[in-house]
C-alpha cells in the first residue's frame, strides 16, 4: 500500500505543524502549552509571597531585600511574556519556579504544577499526550497515551484534517491508510488502517509487544529551541492556595 502521510503534525482538536525544520516541534509546542497554562499561577504565588513575606522593608535584612528583588524581577519577566503573547522562554519560566521553590517549597508542591514544570526538562510528549490530551504525528506513526473509542475518533478527525492539508482525495487509498498507533499508559503498538479506526474496529485489551521490531518506538525528545505555543488546560489551585498561605504565615 502507497503511504499517504510523511510529515510532522501534532493534535489536540486543532492541527499543527511539528517539523522543526519549518515550525516548532513536538516538545515545542507542548512546552509552550505548559508555560501558558502556569505562568499565572507561578505569578499569583509570588504575588502572595511579597505580601505576605516581604512587606516590610525597614526591618528586612539584606538577604531578604535581595530575595525581594528578584522576585519582582522574576515577576516581572513573566508578565512581559503573558502580555507580549510571543510566547515564553521556558528556562525562565522554570527558573522563577526553582526560585520560589528555594523559598518555601510549600508554595510549589502542588502535583499538577511539580508534574508540569518537571516536563519542561523532561519528557514532554509523554506529559503532553497524558496530560494534555495530544496526539504526536510523525507521518503515519501516531503516538497517544491511551487506545480507546475517543482516541480513535480523534486519530481519523487529525488524518482527514491531514488529508485536506495535503489535497489528498483518493478515497480507496485514503481508507486503506495504515497507521501505527503507539500507546505510553502500556506501551502497546499495534497497525490499524483508517477504515479500521473510522469503524471503531480496535482492540479493546492491547498487550505490550514483545520484540522491538514488531513496535514503532518513539525518538527521543529533541533539543528544545523553545518558540510560541498558545492552548489551554483548565488548572486552578487559588483556593488551595490561599489556604497554604494562610497556613504558613
Amino acid at each position: 500500500m502507497n503511504n499517504l502521510l510523511h510529515k510532522e503534525y501534532i493534535y489536540d482538536g486543532f492541527l499543527n505543524d511539528a517539523d522543526s525544520n519549518i515550525d516548532k516541534s513536538h516538545e515545542e509546542h507542548i512546552v509552550q502549552n505548559i508555560c501558558d497554562n502556569h505562568a499565572d499561577n507561578l505569578v499569583q504565588i509570588a504575588e502572595d509571597l511579597l505580601e505576605k513575606k516581604f512587606n516590610d522593608d525597614e526591618n528586612m535584612g539584606e538577604d531578604e531585600k535581595e530575595t525581594k528583588e528578584e522576585l519582582e524581577s522574576y515577576i516581572e519577566k513573566i508578565n512581559d511574556y503573558i502580555n507580549s503573547g510571543e510566547g515564553f522562554d521556558p528556562y525562565d519560566v522554570y527558573s522563577f519556579f526553582n526560585f520560589i521553590k528555594k523559598i518555601n517549597p510549600i508554595l510549589v508542591s502542588n502535583p499538577k504544577l511539580q508534574d508540569a514544570m518537571e516536563a519542561i526538562h523532561g519528557d514532554a510528549r509523554l506529559y503532553g499526550c497524558k496530560n494534555l490530551g495530544y496526539i504526536i504525528i510523525r507521518g503515519n506513526n501516531f503516538e497517544v497515551w491511551q487506545l480507546d473509542q475517543e482516541t480513535a475518533k480523534k486519530i481519523v478527525h487529525a488524518v482527514y484534517d491531514i488529508f485536506d492539508i495535503e489535497n489528498i482525495f483518493d478515497r480507496k487509498n485514503m481508507l486503506n491508510q495504515e497507521i501505527n498507533v503507539s500507546s505510553y499508559n502500556n506501551g502497546a503498538s499495534r497497525t490499524y488502517t483508517l477504515e479500521e479506526l473510522e469503524k471503531g474496529e480496535i482492540v479493546k485489551t492491547a498487550t505490550a509487544p514483545t520484540t522491538k521490531a514488531s513496535m514503532y518506538i518513539p525518538q527521543p525528545s529533541r533539543t528544545q529551541d523553545w518558540q510560541q505555543r498558545y492552548t489551554s488546560e483548565s488548572f486552578s489551585f487559588k483556593q488551595w492556595l490561599t489556604e497554604s498561605i494562610n497556613d504558613i504565615f
